[in-house]
This record gives structure tokens, sequence and C-alpha cells, in this order.
């Protein structure tokens, strides 16, 4: 009898377990050669449906999302697994499969992917709860690529196992697909790492070729749309897209998702940040584009004590070239201890604003492509950088509190004095003695003119 009882207990335990394991299994790549693997549309207008390759472009079956109802305005319509009953949908285990990897081809105005769902902890019935919307996590997907693109999404915050899987492809809330427009997903595979990315130094995929990981930039805003575009490329196949859709109000930006490690001593006093890149405009007018770079120090803390180091350069005006522009980026200089010195960089990109010079700023309907950055810490020029460079100017003290002295052999006609995003903060005639205590504690540079030439020199306000 005890024997027949262990036996009994001892089956009921491999059932149990079998049937846990079997709760937890789930495809972890799907191709959608026959059929659409149980994937369904979660909400939205639209529907999803199987091809077999007929008229997908150069494939062999794949999951299409037509997300067209009537002209029905719709920009979230997604694919969805786990409607739960007989589509039981468990990745393996989320703490192993941490990015998504999705081969699509584009004819709709989605230009963004992200995830959402819902997960439960591992091995367990409980109520499964929703995953945020990885809204700095998704990507961007380039519209009308003339073939499929492969994306990565970036699913590592989330934990357990997950029963419900939203792929989302959103577009601007006011936009409508074109009719027959159609997303065909050609593969989905669940990965435990990326494959590798490239880098120049602090710029992530500076090609926009590769749509590795994360966002190349994120930052949208109600006035710029931001997208992977084939439209014009200055090499390989994609470019960045920026495009005002109302006059410029307000400064905003652009950021890379990727922050550049450094060990200490790497970026020692003197030294500067360079950043290049081509651009393509559509305006026949400059237009002010700035590069600006976060440092943080070891801690991950702001080296907000010298300001954000910001660059200002214009396009030449020349509509629809290619244009190289470079960026040389002064970096804080206070590396005396591990509190001020420079261990991270990330780079944000955006369009100076300034309310009393409005033909540097963007207007409605301006287009501007980003393409083929690239970046170098270097040495900062120890020589005057103008030409005209008055000659033994004198400034002091430096740094200075409430009063500012400025001294030199020419007769002076005006001191300016901007912050690093390139405002002027400061101007007066009397150049002798400048009243400096009103700015607040930053790094400032200091224009010096006269007839005979101009001197700027870097002023540190305490």
């Amino acid at each position: 009898m005890k024997k027949k009882y262990f036996k009994i207990l001892f089956m009921a335990v491999v059932l149990f377990t079998t049937t846990k394991i079997a709760a937890q299994q789930g495809p972890t790549h799907y191709q959608f050669t026959t059929d659409a693997q149980s994937w369904v549309k979660g909400y939205g207008p639209g529907t999803v449906s199987w091809d077999d390759g007929t008229t997908t472009p150069s494939s062999d079956g794949a999951l299409t999302l037509d997300r067209t109802e009537s002209g029905t305005t719709n920009n979230n319509a997604n694919i969805r697994r786990g409607q739960g009953g007989d589509d039981a949908f468990i990745v393996l285990d989320a703490d192993v499969y941490n990015y998504i990897k999705v081969k699509v081809y584009n004819e709709t105005e989605a230009i963004n992917v992200q995830v959402q769902g819902k997960f439960r902890p591992a091995g367990t019935t409980d109520e499964p709860s929703s995953i945020d919307t990885q809204n700095n996590n998704g990507v961007l997907l380039a519209k009308f690529a003339g073939g499929f693109q492969t994306i990565y999404l970036d699913v590592s915050a989330i934990t357990g196992e997950v029963t419900t899987l939203d792929i989302l492809f959103r577009a601007g809330s006011a936009l409508t697909d074109p009719s027959g427009a159609k997303l065909y997903i050609d593969e989905i595979e669940f990965l435990t790492e990326l494959p590798p990315s490239t880098y120049s130094e602090f710029i992530k995929n500076p090609s926009f070729d590769d749509v590795v990981g994360s966002y190349t930039f994120r930052g949208n805003t109600t006035q710029l749309g931001r997208e992977l575009s084939t439209d014009f490329a200055k090499d390989g196949t994609k470019s960045f897209k920026s495009t005002f859709t109302k006059d410029q109000d307000a400064q905003f930006w652009y950021f890379n998702d990727f922050s550049q490690p450094y060990a200490a001593g790497i970026i020692t006093d003197g030294k500067q940040a360079k950043v290049t890149m081509w651009v393509r405009s559509s305006r026949t007018t400059p237009i002010a584009i700035m590069v600006r770079l976060k440092t943080t120090n070891a801690a991950g803390e702001n080296l907000q004590l010298n300001g954000y180091p910001t660059t200002i350069v214009s396009t030449s005006g020349t509509a629809n070239t290619w244009e190289e522009l470079s960026f040389a980026i002064p970096l804080p200089f206070n590396h005396t201890n591990t509190a001020t010195e420079v261990r991270n960089i990330e780079m944000w990109l955006g369009y100076n604003y300034d309310a009393e010079n409005t033909t540097v700023n963007g207007v409605a309907g301006d287009v501007l492509y980003f393409d083929q950055m690239s970046a170098i810490i270097e040495d900062a020029p120890t020589a005057n950088v103008h030409s005209n460079q008055l000659e033994e100017v004198k400034m002091y003290p430096n740094p200075a509190e409430d009063q500012l002295f400025i001294s030199s052999k020419e007769t002076l006609n005006k001191v300016e004095i901007f912050n690093l995003l390139g405002k002027k903060v400061l101007s007066t005639t009397n150049t002798k003695s400048i009243d400096v205590s009103s700015l607040t504690k930053s790094v400032y540079l200091v224009k010096i003119s006269s007839d005979k030439g101009i001197s700027t020199k870097k002023l540190v306000k305490n």
C-alpha cells in the first residue's frame, strides 16, 4: 500500500512538473513560413493575417498588419500573442531573453516600434501585471525602406514570464496609412544578447543604417518630427530625418541614447570634443544647429558647475545639398578630483532658438537630414582662434564673483558675454570693469571687441 502511495505521489509530482514546464514553454523564433503562428491583432483598426509570399516583398511567407479601415486615423494598431485559452503564450524566461529581433518591411506611416503586454513571476499562476510601454527602449523604423529591415527591441527590464506580448507599430496621432499599405513581419526572434553595434566615440550607430539596440535619437516634440528615412543618404541607405511641423517657439533636444564611459585620467584639462556630421537642409537660408554634451562624473552626477558644453554651427543656406559641419566643443576642465572629472559623455542634438533672431530658428515645413556622424576627443587649441585676434588682452580675476576687469593696449569698443548655448547674457561698452554678479555659476565665453579685432576668452563665474 505504501509502495502504491509513493508511486501515485511520484506520478503526481511528474505530472505537476511536466505541466509547469509545459506552461513555461513558448516559441522563441517565429518565421511565418506556413501560417501566422497564433499572432493576432491586439487592438485598434485593421487586420492581422498571413501572406504566403505571393505579395510579400522578397519573402517565403510573412505575418501582415493592415492598419487601414475606411480611412480611419490610426496610430498604434499592433500584433499580439497571448489571448488566453489555447493561445497561452509564455516566453521561456524573461530574465534570460532580453531582446526581440523583428524583421519587417514597412509601407505604413509607422516609424516607432514599442512593446507592451503582461507578465508575472516565473513558475506562478499569479494575476499578470501590465508591462509599461517601453517608451525609451523602442526603435525607429524607416518608411518605404525598399526591403526588409531588422530592428531590435530592448525588453531587458521585463522579468519573470510574459503571458501577453504586444508589438506596437506607432505613428503620429493624426496620421493615416495610405490605402493598401501594410507592415510585413518576416521574422520575430527572442535573443539573450544583441549583435555588436557600431560606435564613434560617444555616438551610437552614427550611420543610421543599423538599428541595433534602442533609439538612435529620442526626444519627440509636438513641433518636430523624427524618423529614419530612405529619402536621402550621404552614404549607405538611411539617414536621420527631422521635420518642423510648426514654427519653432522653444528650445528642445534630440538625445543620443548612449553614454560613453571613460577611465580616470583620459579627459584631462585642455581637451575638447570634436563632432562632425553631414547635413542636408531644405532651407534656402542658414539654420543654427547645436551639439550639446551631457557630462557626468564617476558617480553619474551631472557636471553642471561648468554648464553643458555646447557649440552652435549654422548651415550654409544652400538648399538640398549635403554639407559637412564640424563642432568643436569645450569640455569641463575642473579635473583636480573625481567629483569634477568627466567620466561619461552623452551627445544631444538640437536647433538654436533665439527669440530675438528668428531667422536662425526652424519654421514649419523645414526638413533636415543627418548622416555619417563622428566624434573624437582631442587637445583643445591653445592659440587664438581668430585671425584678427587682439593681442595682449588680459581678463581678471578668473574665476570671477562680482567684478571682471579687462586691460588691453588697444581701445576697446564692447564686451559681450555668452553662455554655452550661444545666448548673449550681458553686453557693455564699459570695458574696464564689468559687473558679473548677476550671472549664475557656469562657464561663459567673453567676446572683447575693438577696431583692431576680436579676442574671445573663457570665463568661470563662481
